[in-house]
């Protein structure tokens, strides 16, 4: 309760006119992401030098459409995750603007494809389309609440260049009142 009120009220002493969500006082929390997982599901691996690695793919290996494969590649260029709306003032993301874009072009099999590309904002941006359009496949995110890449984000006024695609993923699904999302996120956190 400490978190949620000092996340508040950091918000309205600095400004910021993002409104108050799951996600941004989640951001602004410094708790683990999610408990210490069970669940044996991982993406596929690889071996690289001796240690088992993430099986990700380029754009080329998931995306045969050239239209929907250059807006992947633009977001996978700005290689970090903001909200709709950023910064004091709420202004408009343009890389929020990016997803959207990929949104409108590219088919439910292609967004679904994304959660294996090589770029951690493309699969944060690619789960958080499952958990807000897809809710029947909400079980492959699975293999994201693994997924300790690093990137930047931005949520409303709060920043954060340490947050991880496992973090960014549970949040989406602790702030869905999908009760897919509630499942998954009990299934990955309760023992076998």
């Amino acid at each position: 309760m400490k978190a949620i009120l000092f996340a508040l009220l950091s918000m309205t002493a600095l400004g910021c006119a993002a409104r108050p969500t799951a996600s941004n006082v989640d951001s602004a929390r410094t708790s683990p992401a999610v408990a210490p997982a069970t669940s044996t599901a991982r993406p596929t691996t690889v071996a690289s030098g001796g240690k088992a690695t993430p099986h990700y793919a380029a754009t080329a290996g998931l995306i045969s459409d050239a239209a929907v494969a250059g807006l992947v590649d633009a977001l996978a260029a700005e290689n970090a995750y903001e909200s709709s709306a950023i910064g004091y003032g709420g202004e408009p993301s343009k890389v929020y603007a990016r997803f959207e874009a990929l949104v409108s072009k590219a088919s439910d099999t292609q967004l679904l494809s994304l959660l294996r590309h090589e770029s951690p904002t493309v699969r944060v941006y690619a789960a958080i389309h499952v958990v807000d359009a897809l809710p029947s496949h909400m079980a492959d995110l699975e293999p994201l609440l693994h997924d300790e890449a690093h990137l930047a984000s931005q949520i409303g006024c709060i920043g954060n260049d340490q947050n991880s695609v496992s973090r960014l993923t549970v949040e989406a699904l602790r702030s869905s009142p999908l009760p897919e999302a509630r499942a998954l996120l009990a299934r990955v956190q309760s023992p076998p």
